[in-house]
């Protein structure tokens, strides 16, 4: 392990684990940044070092300010965060999953938040931005913004979705210590317990900057294999472990004999499911609707002397007579 450097502003910390083909991008969005005074830390969680040392090389970043943890067997995503942060010194701490990048400001700008608020952490605006594996190749197919409609950051939409996406969050050490490390139980999830946690203690200012300042990487169409993101290769494990902490909250709430963060979840989640449903049936009943439509006009194309018999009885028994 390389020396790593102390009393720095930022520890940027990126789990990696047989990523080869994405590491050096996530590798040279760091060394990029216009905001020089951090350490980059990265954990290779039981994956080849060959591949870590040649991903660095391919990034063209200068070694000076990255320190390579090599761990001998895989750890996790969560205790492979929780390493990087205990292995290293710093005011300020940010996840950098090894898929994801930064605008080349995307620290300073935080940073400058942070010195100025008394915030424990800051949020930032992101994109979105569409991938897929061809030939061997990462290739952008498009981009949005992600979370359009979000301008601030609650506790309340964290309970429903996490809102404190590592990519764009960055956050205090003390904070941190407080709020207590990444839960290493879960497989995955682990930053939206983590968010939970945070903001149960702490206010998260929200940066809505232009350019956006973090690029959250998304391949819907990878379902297997290291290249996938976990929430859409890793579906089936997202749902088990986002009932679990729904269930651990709610036992919190029911053991404590009080109306908390667990109750305030659930209710949320039947809220959703309850929207999903009705949206479904509304959707159903419109397609319902648009055939039978389509089959009278059929009909009456067929057969526009029917249609017009059927005219004239409407308009008498609504007293109007033939016209």
């Amino acid at each position: 392990m390389t020396e790593l450097a102390s009393g720095v502003a930022v520890a940027v910390i990126t789990r990696t684990r047989d990523r080869s083909l994405l590491l050096p991008r996530a590798i040279a969005s760091v060394a990029a940044q216009s905001f020089t005074d951090y350490v980059h830390v990265i954990v290779n969680d039981g994956g080849s070092t060959a591949d870590v040392e040649n991903a660095l090389q391919a990034s063209g970043a200068p070694r000076a300010r990255i320190s390579i943890i090599n761990l001998a067997t895989s750890s996790g995503l969560e205790a492979a965060s929780n390493v990087g942060i205990a292995q290293s010194r710093s005011e300020f701490v940010a996840i950098h999953d090894d898929d994801d990048s930064w605008h080349p400001d995307f620290l300073k700008r935080t940073v400058e938040v942070l010195r100025r608020t008394a915030a424990a952490g800051v949020m930032t605006s992101m994109d979105c931005v569409l991938e897929e594996l061809m030939d061997g190749v990462i290739v952008e197919t498009g981009r949005t913004r992600y979370g359009p409609d979000l301008k601030d950051v609650s506790l309340f939409r964290q309970l429903e979705n996490n809102e404190l996406t590592p990519i764009g969050f960055v956050f205090r050490r003390d904070a941190y210590e407080s709020v207590g490390r990444f839960d290493e139980s879960l497989p995955v999830i682990g930053d939206w317990e983590f968010g939970i946690r945070f903001l149960r203690q702490f206010d998260v200012e929200y940066l809505d900057h232009e350019p956006r300042l973090a690029n959250y990487h998304h391949r819907p169409a990878v379902l297997q294999g290291p290249l996938g993101n976990s929430v859409f290769a890793r579906r089936a494990a997202h749902d088990d472990c986002t009932n679990k902490m729904r269930n651990r909250l709610l036992r919190e709430d029911l053991g404590a004999g009080r109306f908390g963060l667990g109750s305030l979840m659930a209710l949320q989640h039947q809220v959703l499911v309850n929207r999903d449903l009705l949206r479904s049936l509304s959707d159903d009943r419109a397609h319902q609707i648009e055939s039978i439509r389509q089959e009278l006009l059929a009909e009456i194309r067929a057969k526009p002397g029917v249609a017009a018999r059927v005219v004239r009885r409407l308009r008498r028994m609504g007293g109007g007579g033939d016209e």
